[in-house]
């Protein structure tokens, strides 16, 4: 079952041409290490969570990703319509005095960041099914050189959307730090993003799958 909370449906059809649009206006990025005795509670835990950041009108979805391979890892991604939403699910989620529980079932603090404003190419990262998966890069430009740097990546997803078992991608500059550009690329199977990657990758890349 998609247990995705989503208030609109951006997703492409089949067949339908993958187009460049902004949908989002502004994605979070939170990566976290879950304490082994809490693994079996993350899924609740992050319905919860969504509970609440989808109780404001522009909140648009919430997927929950695993680090392949590894057994405490996580990373989960929220979909807003501005940034002043985020804001608003974020108080709404800290009176609802939740904070002390997740923070209880993680092992260090989460690593939280914001890319805004977002793009999206194809299907919506939210549009994914279960099991499919989810590669994420970071890259650092020069200072001065962010938008540069987005170019050149825009023209490299424009050459995964080519890809059998791509499914769409989402991007944009981590918020205040235009040099820092963040991707995220949805691909149907684990081969898939295997034959996406060059022979010798210049930016790390973590492959996630996703499991709420």
């Amino acid at each position: 079952m998609d247990a995705t909370i989503s208030r609109a449906g951006f997703g492409l059809g089949l067949g339908e041409p993958a187009k460049i649009a902004v949908v989002a206006a502004t994605l979070t990025i939170h990566r976290v290490l879950v304490r082994p005795e809490s693994e079996a509670k993350v899924n609740e835990l992050f319905l919860k969570i969504l509970e609440h950041a989808s109780a404001g009108a522009q909140f648009e979805a919430g997927t929950l990703w695993k680090l392949d391979g590894e057994a405490d890892s996580y990373l989960a991604v929220l979909e807003y319509e501005d940034r002043r939403a985020v804001r608003g699910a974020l108080t709404r989620v800290i009176e609802s005095g939740l904070m002390e529980e997740v923070l209880g079932a993680l092992a260090g603090s989460p690593d939280r960041i914001v890319v805004d404003p977002v793009h999206h190419r194809g299907a919506r990262l939210s549009d994914s099914p279960l099991f499919s998966f989810l590669s994420v890069s970071e890259r650092i430009a020069e200072l001065g050189w962010g938008q540069g740097e987005s170019d050149e990546l825009k023209a490299i997803l424009n050459e995964l959307a080519m890809l059998p078992g791509y499914r769409g991608a989402a991007w944009g500059p981590r918020a205040g730090l235009t040099e820092e550009i963040v991707s995220l690329v949805a691909w149907d199977s684990r081969d898939a993003f295997e034959s996406s990657m060059p022979l010798l990758p210049t930016h790390a890349v973590r492959l996630y799958r996703r499991v709420l």
